[in-house]
């Protein structure tokens, strides 16, 4: 989500800022009718190199992305009191995040929190593990992930991040591993 927005972002300036400019500035250049203005020249040079230097940057960063393994894990968070308040609670992540951070051992930095979609009775959690790690595999992180949910933890640590009136029941639980686009 934050790559797609990013790109959009960064699209709409390229679209919406620097080719104005540049299109002005050459208008400009070609009315003058002289072209020892050096300032103008300068100018739609480094618009243009703007431009170029945007686009091959986004392209990069598409490119690695496309290129990185991750693992997807899903659940579906279910009480009256997530019904209640889904706003209060698609808001608090963080706690969530730093929680599957602890249970497979990983930077929260490295874990990318989705907005909370709604389903009926709760809400669904989805979040992007990046963590490369090759002794360990997306089985193990299932495992891993299995255990929190099982032992209650996670269902706590929802309790108490979304401040409910009663401990959540945590379901529909599935670990994905997404390989690499060729």
């Amino acid at each position: 989500q934050m790559v797609t927005f990013k790109t959009q972002r960064i699209y709409s300036v390229v679209m919406l800022e620097n080719v104005p400019q540049l299109a002005l500035q050459i208008w400009y250049l070609h009315l003058l009718g002289d072209s020892s203005n050096i300032i103008a020249i300068c100018s739609a040079i480094f618009s243009g190199i703007s431009i170029i230097v945007t686009v091959m940057s986004m392209t990069m960063e598409k490119s690695l992305i496309n290129q990185q393994q991750y693992t997807v894990v899903k659940m579906d968070i279910i009480s009256k009191g997530v019904t209640a308040n889904p706003k209060y609670c698609k808001k608090r992540v963080n706690q969530i995040r730093a929680k599957i951070s602890e249970t497979v051992g990983s930077d929260p930095g490295l874990i990318e929190m989705m907005k909370p979609k709604a389903i009926p009775k709760g809400l669904r959690i989805e979040c992007y593990l990046y963590v490369t790690d090759n002794e360990t595999t997306t089985k193990e992180y299932a495992k891993m992930i299995e255990e929190g949910q099982q032992n209650g933890s996670f269902a706590q640590c929802v309790y108490q991040s979304w401040n409910l009136p009663a401990v959540p029941h945590i379901g529909n639980l599935k670990v994905t591993e997404i390989k690499p686009a060729e």
